[in-house]
């Protein structure tokens, strides 16, 4: 299982300055599913290196980071719609992983299918709370 993984609006609510004040909540979840790896979908790829992104963390979720995902031009409005899912797909055929069950925990709905299944949402201004652990845990348990 591959989880893809938004920083803004999930690992800290959206417009905080406690930058990744939900990764000790992430990290209890993930502790239960230890075959889960990482793939960071953050737009921060754009401007940090895999290596920088994997320092940000302090829990033992830095060693389940594995990779990050490719930047799709956006060259209209016409292209935001779906984004972060073609950036997925891109990722997992260029690996090899096509077949492999997948989830998102993104904050935005907007750069995913309407009603996609593997997509857990989260309330950008609270980030991974009480809610987006529940869901987490019942697509994890569902995969």
């Amino acid at each position: 299982m591959i989880l893809f993984l938004d920083f803004d609006g999930v690992m800290h609510p959206f417009n905080q300055t406690d930058l990744f004040c939900r990764e000790p909540h992430l990290a209890r979840v993930l502790r239960d599913f230890p075959s889960v790896e990482i793939v960071i979908s953050s737009s921060w790829r754009e401007t940090h290196t895999l290596e920088a992104m994997q320092a940000f963390f302090l829990t033992e979720l830095r060693s389940r980071i594995v990779g990050m995902t490719p930047v799709i031009a956006i060259k209209d409005a016409v292209d935001v719609g779906g984004v972060r899912f073609r950036e997925i797909n891109q990722y997992l055929s260029d690996t090899g992983n096509k077949h492999r069950h997948w989830l998102a925990l993104d904050d935005d709905p907007a750069i995913f299918p309407d009603r996609c299944p593997e997509l857990v949402l989260c309330d950008g201004n609270h980030g991974f709370d009480r809610l987006a652990e529940n869901a987490l845990r019942t697509a994890l348990w569902g995969k």
